[in-house]
């Protein structure tokens, strides 16, 4: 099947492979990756020095093109070292990816 027609979640499972399962495998662990994502898409897009989450406001642990070279990397699933900095986010937030 071609990557085009690749659900999100199969996606996921394709780059949790390629991450050796640093990024976990179960469908809970995806719902928690998509919530990293949405905020990786807001850090892309501005160059504040904080962001904000469910009403607490943070400082940002990675740059804006990183988190937009996170997203590339997601999007094309590729497991880089930089996609790898996902995981300062989810600790920042405690969130298990």
């Amino acid at each position: 099947m071609k990557k085009e027609k690749w659900s999100d979640y199969a996606s996921y499972l394709v780059l949790s492979d390629k991450s050796n399962y640093q990024l976990g495998c179960s469908f809970p662990r995806y719902l928690n990756f998509k919530k990293i994502k949405e905020v990786l898409n807001s850090i892309a897009f501005t160059d504040k020095s904080t962001f904000t989450v469910n009403g607490e406001t943070l400082t940002r642990k990675i740059t804006s093109n990183d988190a937009k070279t996170i997203l590339k990397n997601i999007d094309e699933c590729n497991w880089t070292t930089t996609t790898k900095k996902i995981f300062l986010l989810s600790n920042q937030l405690g969130i298990l990816i």
